[in-house]
């Protein structure tokens, strides 16, 4: 079958990386025969309606399209278009939407005829098999459809061995092609993306991270990551990594195994992480072997700088156990970077301005402040949605202030959030640090252009990929 898979359409989108997940859809569906074109409008910069030209041209016979519930209006629109001018053409939603509200997924895009829940690489391709005559629909892990008046849900399947994925089809995804998008401070060009690790166990109240992988931690051989890497080095030059995983240090054996494998190996490569690595995972001897082995820098998950409200979270972290986790990991020379939450539940205004202190105060190499969006799935959405303080969910949730703690209003969040911004990197150390680190003058353009898009495009307070 003729299949196209793509990311929503986005006005505009400052961090930009290969998609892992399509990419290991478009192989796992390729390898059973089918024929895949894979599409990002955001990276190619193409316009809404050129976007809708290029479908229109490839004629699918299937269109898929990876829903987070940011983009809802976007893929609606773009679902609309296709209902309207290939008619015949079957729909199908997947991602992080459906996956959090499988029973309301297809009477909020009413245009579509399907949708899937979790991890799709082995429904997505029995479904094909479905739509070829050659399969029950029953029997489609994870595929959410009408049945009469009614919405059926079939169970998920997660995968025991992620071996058995083999790798994303990197030719339509190509590294090369996402330099102009790609995080400010890599320390090479061109960088990919890896997965080692699918799974969280953790009870973090405003995440939902497990609805996709589930909450057990699976992990592919360092053998398989490590020839990939090669792979990508040989094929397409890749000089730099970064890992994408929830969880890359839950498993120490696993880290061990990675960071010993790329110095045997002698790859002469960097390597980042980027969601948000534990910090109670981390020891001296760990971080000493991680930088051996080419790790330079990392994100870590802080949130916040009141010990009441982190309780609320549900971090399972102290302030104390913060300030030295941070404090270590800069002893080993690696660069240590931290995300922040503004505006949680129950919030006030002093714990924010602890926050925004406690942000300072952190020998951190960047901070990254987010307003809370009530994500469906999570425990923060369910408890708010019990108590009538939200309703519904839109992309408009993360364009703006979506849920503002009692007592605040959405001028106060938001100015509280450009002086966490102003507070942190409006210091002369910070700055020079920074400044030190960007490699070339292309850097400084994609940084100034990130600055320029927070502090002047209002739109974007709050918008999960708004990064410096």
């Amino acid at each position: 079958m003729k299949v196209v898979l793509l990311n929503p359409y986005r006005e505009r989108s400052d961090h930009v990386a290969p998609d892992l997940g399509l990419g290991y859809l478009a192989a796992w569906t390729r390898k059973a025969g089918h024929d895949i074109t894979l599409i990002d409008p955001n990276n190619a910069r193409i316009s809404r309606e050129d976007l809708h030209a290029r479908l229109l041209e490839l004629g699918p016979e299937v269109v898929g399209i990876k829903v987070f519930t940011q983009d809802l209006s976007s893929a609606r629109e773009t679902f609309k278009f296709l209902r309207v001018h290939l008619p015949s053409a079957v729909l199908v939603a997947g991602g992080a939407h459906p996956s959090a509200v499988p029973e309301q997924v297809l009477n909020t895009l009413p245009e579509v005829d399907y949708a899937f829940r979790g991890e799709a690489e082995i429904g997505f391709a029995r479904f094909l098999d479905f739509l070829c005559g050659s399969c029950a629909i029953e029997d489609v892990p994870g595929l959410i459809w009408r049945d009469g008046s009614g919405i059926r849900i079939n169970d998920q399947v997660f995968i025991k061995n992620l071996d058995e994925l083999g790798i994303p089809a990197w030719d339509l995804i190509d590294p090369r092609d996402y330099s102009d998008t790609a995080e400010t401070f890599r320390k090479a060009f061109p960088a990919a993306p890896i997965s080692i690790t699918r799974g969280c166990p953790f009870p973090c109240t405003y995440c939902a991270g497990h609805i996709i992988s589930g909450k057990p931690i699976r992990s592919r051989s360092i053998e398989h990551v490590l020839n990939e890497m090669q792979y990508l080095m040989t094929e397409f030059g890749v000089k730099e990594f970064n890992i994408v995983d929830d969880n890359f240090t839950h498993n120490r054996a696993v880290v061990e195994s990675f960071c010993r494998g790329i110095i045997d190996r002698k790859l002469d490569i960097s390597w980042s992480g980027s969601t948000g690595i534990r910090l109670d995972s981390l020891d001296e001897e760990l971080l000493g072997l991680m930088r051996r082995s080419g790790c330079y820098s990392f994100y870590v998950g802080i949130e916040s700088g009141s010990q009441r409200i982190l309780d609320l979270m549900k971090k399972h972290l102290t302030l104390d156990k913060i300030r030295q986790g941070v404090q270590m990991i800069n002893r080993s020379g690696i660069d240590v970077s931290g995300f922040f939450i503004i505006g949680f539940p129950g919030e006030t205004r002093n714990d924010i301005i602890d926050t925004i202190a406690f942000a300072a105060e952190l020998p951190l190499f960047k901070a990254h402040f987010f307003h809370f969006t009530a994500l469906p799935a999570t425990e923060a959405y369910d408890s708010l949605a019990t108590a009538g303080k939200i309703a519904g969910f839109d992309d408009s949730m993360f364009m703006d202030v979506s849920y503002v703690p009692d007592g605040m209003t959405p001028h106060e969040l938001k100015s509280l959030l450009r002086k966490a911004y102003l507070t942190f990197y409006l210091r002369p150390a910070v700055i020079s640090r920074l400044l030190l680190r960007l490699g070339s003058a292309r850097q400084l353009r994609l940084i100034l252009k990130k600055m320029i898009n927070y502090f002047f495009n209002t739109t974007a307070a709050g918008r999960k990929d708004s990064r410096v």
